[in-house]
């Protein structure tokens, strides 16, 4: 699926048209990267294709298009194939500690998992993903004690995003 990005700055503010399918979580980070007032972020979803995983959070190319839209103070459009979309960007690293405790009769009484998840050098959207992790821990068994720990650690490599599988172990 290809991405599309298209800002139109308009006094005050700005529209992006976007694949995302995040738009919600688009405007927020797009209005505190570039100290915009929500109210003049506006965000519109252009429907293309499945998302696979990579469309549900923002791009990192996006806060790329806004900055040349705010400086050109014209639009700027932005279309990238899927292969281009592929580069951008790998699935979540991460590594996963857990612990179960057990009856002997094999009841399930308590689970305790800590994730850590390598994001890339500037991923600012790690905690929806650890997030969801944590959601598909909890829900698999029905523990009587639960303990969930994800820590996001930012590294030298190509930002993460989701993909295939988001939030299941990759």
């Amino acid at each position: 699926m290809p991405l599309l990005i298209s800002p139109v700055f308009l006094e005050g503010g700005i529209t992006v048209w976007t694949t995302s399918q995040g738009i919600h979580n688009v405007r927020i980070l797009l209005g505190n990267i570039f100290n915009i007032p929500l109210n003049k972020v506006n965000v519109k979803r252009i429907t293309l294709g499945g998302s696979f995983g990579s469309s549900i959070q923002m791009n990192s190319i996006t806060p790329i298009c806004v900055a040349l839209t705010l400086k050109a103070k014209r639009p700027v459009k932005l279309v990238t194939t899927r292969e281009e979309d592929i580069y951008d960007h790998s699935k979540y690293p991460l590594k996963t500690i857990l612990k179960i405790g057990a009856k002997k009769d094999g009841t399930l009484t308590a689970a305790q998992c800590r994730v850590q998840v390598e994001i890339g050098g500037h991923n600012i959207q790690a905690y929806p993903y650890l997030g969801c992790v944590a959601g598909w821990f909890a829900s698999l068994y029905k523990y009587k004690n639960l303990k969930y720990e994800g820590i996001a650690i930012y590294t030298n490599k190509v930002p993460s995003c989701a993909m295939q599988g988001y939030g299941n172990p990759q």
